[in-house]
């Protein structure tokens, strides 16, 4: 194992000088600004540099990447810009995709109202929304051939909220000297509604997302970016944008390197990507009365349908679906292009951009979505068995349904025999945790078969953290590290020196170095050695100064739960067949036949069956060897018989002997050669 100094050197000896990594302890103070025009292939953009403490910045906000899906081009893939003749002004962001803007307040709200205040600077919406920002350090010149970080935003769990703007990529850009871009994409039912049909697939936040990375890839190098070093990153379901973009072929040769942060392709939930087509899209079709005519025609109503009659049906519906819950209704889906399977198949069998290093992260808490603020207050003080029970069934009801014998199975497993109220508590969180990272560790296992893949776990708990205190690190704390918001005194986040130190000498310059490389084997990340199905290698992101930085073997029977006993059980659900369910110790199997079982009865089964087929064994043998001595002596009274019935003479010495020689084994035999005998 390698301890956090050890690997800090590394990091210290291949970062950039030790005065800019202490960047993030100096508020970054601007002072003056001044005007830069750079020409992209489509037309001039006028940025602005910016002055501060620390360096210059330059930055271009607002740049268009495709045309207004409006009108007659909503719910259509994103078209190509037309050229324009003027400079274009690129000093103020653009408006953000239509949505929920006080669900996404309050999202963001968690952070306090210094963030809030800091970070999104207007609240203005508007379907032409297909707009980037970039961030770069010093002065723009095309002989720069800096590293690419284009970052796609958190949709949430909806994927209908969320923005570009309020993550800012000066600290990043300036501290780490490489180029930041974010951007808006289609989000909720104007990104996502799908009809699985020749014209209304779905997915335009997605092909929102391929048109950024081509504007990036085509136009980066007019800003001293590299295109050859562009890496895309990505947080929750940003996270998972990532995970998606990798398996796509629309994607080809548009990003060198991946970062998914708290989300992977693979937390895509099967049956919720086929409810997109089946129930939701029928109810929308029929309550916005556009249910008449072929595919073309349906189209064409839903895009005359007004933008608040919309919006107003989709937050109606989800509210009836979600019951009130935090939650959505949207998300990507399989249209035999942009995502030509579901991610565990594709993921499975290889298809995806195995040349690309992918490095996936998560907090420590995995994740507590659909399970927020207002259940937590309901576990404060712990909680009993039967309400641990209660809590797993709402939880898991949606993913499992009716299959009770899937929910006795998690209830078994995260179960505690003391009936301790506290840890119970713990548990539930557990199992969250565990659930939430399986899907990670089985990308891992997929992806590092035929790429390099890098595991990391976010352990520390911020100053700033919202949640209480049993809560560990939850998801979106760890990305204001990334960003080096933690280094902003003025978003009044009040972090600690060590906070800081973590984000600007240690989360950082991992990130500029995994973005910088461009080899295909990361060697410049030291002893952070790629992950491996034997070894299942991690690093632990933390402030404390003891234990290690490099470990193995992340929680390896709960993955393992996870990952082959609860699918298999699910498998077995109404089909009524044979499942595989392994246990500890490695290597055995329980096999649960026809029997609707819990965990604990089938252990029961296990132990009466395996006694029964040892007594059976017993008997066999018994049987067998009464049998054998029964034949033995038939055998020897025949031969005796047949040795008296034989002619004496000379040849009575040898047919004896030919008697004695065959009679151990065959009697058939033994007549036929004494027979022979009596011929000499």
């Amino acid at each position: 194992m390698f301890t956090r100094t050890q690997m800090m050197d590394h990091l210290t000896r291949n970062a950039i000088p030790l005065l800019s990594l202490f960047l993030c302890v100096v508020y970054l103070q601007p002072f003056t600004a001044e005007l830069v025009t750079v020409n992209t292939k489509y037309g001039a953009l006028r940025g602005e540099m910016i002055s501060t403490d620390n360096g210059n910045i330059t930055r271009f906000l607002g740049v268009p990447y495709a045309q207004a899906p409006i009108k007659s081009y909503r719910f259509l893939r994103p078209r190509a810009l037309l050229n324009w003749s003027l400079p274009r002004n690129a000093t103020s962001f653009a408006p953000s995709c239509p949505q929920n803007m006080a669900k996404t307040y309050k999202q963001l709200g968690r952070f306090g109202d210094g963030y809030l205040k800091a970070r999104v600077v207007h609240n203005v919406t508007n379907e032409d929304c297909l707009y980037l920002n970039m961030y770069i350090p010093g002065r723009v010149s095309e002989k720069k051939t800096l590293p690419v970080l284009v970052y796609i935003h958190d949709a949430s769990e909806g994927w209908d909220s969320g923005f570009g703007m309020n993550f800012d990529g000066t600290r990043l850009a300036l501290g780490q000297q490489l180029i930041v871009v974010n951007f808006n994409y289609r989000l909720g039912i104007l990104g996502f509604l799908a009809a699985g049909n020749e014209t209304h697939w779905g997915n335009y936040g997605m092909w929102d997302q391929v048109a950024a990375l081509k504007w990036v890839h085509d136009n980066i190098h007019s800003f001293g970016g590299d295109n050859s070093r562009i890496t895309i990153f990505g947080y929750g379901t940003g996270g998972i944008s990532v995970g998606l973009l990798l398996l796509s072929n629309a994607t080809n040769g548009l990003f060198k390197r991946a970062i998914s942060q708290s989300g992977v392709a693979l937390h895509l939930p099967e049956e919720k990507m086929k409810k997109m087509f089946y129930e939701h899209t029928a109810f929308f079709y029929k309550t916005l009365n556009c249910t008449s005519g072929n595919a073309t025609l349906v189209l064409g109503c839903l895009q005359n349908v007004p933008l608040e009659v919309l919006m107003e049906a989709s937050e109606r519906y989800s509210a009836k679906i979600n019951k009130g819950k935090p939650g959505g209704l949207f998300l990507p889906v399989v249209d035999g292009e942009l995502i030509g399977d579901h991610p565990f198949r594709l993921l499975s069998s290889g298809k995806f951009h195995r040349g690309v290093p992918y490095m996936v992260g998560g907090v420590s808490g995995g994740t507590l979505r659909g399970f927020e603020q207002l259940s937590l207050k309901q576990i404060q003080n712990g909680t009993s068995k039967q309400e641990f029970s209660n809590l797993i069934q709402s939880s898991f009801s949606e993913g499992f349904g009716e299959e009770k014998a899937t929910l006795q199975l998690i209830s078994h497993e995260y179960n505690d025999e003391r009936d301790d109220p506290i840890v119970l508590r713990e548990l539930f969180l557990r199992l969250h945790s565990d659930n939430f990272w399986s899907s990670i560790y089985q990308t891992a296992d997929f992806y590092s078969r035929f790429g390099d893949i890098y595991i990391s776990i976010f352990s520390h708990k911020p100053s700033y953290s919202s949640y209480p205190d049993f809560v560990e690190a939850m998801p979106g704390e760890d990305i204001l590290f990334a960003f080096g918001d933690v280094t902003d005194d003025a978003l009044g986040l009040n972090c600690t020196l060590v906070e800081k130190f973590l984000s600007g000498s240690e989360i950082q310059p991992t990130i500029r170095m995994f973005a910088s490389s461009n080899t295909s084997r990361d060697d410049f990340l030291g002893p952070w050695r790629p992950y491996t199905p034997l070894h299942r290698n991690y690093v632990k992101i933390t402030t404390a100064t003891n234990g290690d930085f490099l470990n193995t073997n992340y929680r390896r029977r709960a993955m393992r739960f996870w990952i082959s006993i609860v699918p298999e059980v699910v498998a077995l659900g109404n089909r009524k067949e044979r499942v595989e369910v392994y246990v500890d110790p490695p290597g055995e199997i329980l096999r649960v036949g026809e029997l609707n079982l819990t965990a604990k009865e089938a252990h029961i089964a296990l132990y009466v069956l395996g006694v029964s087929a040892g007594i059976l064994l017993v008997l066999c043998v018994i049987l067998l060897w009464i049998v054998c001595l029964l034949s033995f002596s038939c055998c020897q009274c025949c031969a005796c018989c047949w040795y008296k019935d034989l002619p004496r003479g000379k040849g009575n010495r040898s047919v004896n002997h030919e008697i004695q020689t065959f009679d151990a084994t065959n009697g058939v035999r033994n007549k036929y050669d004494s027979e022979s005998s009596t011929t000499f």
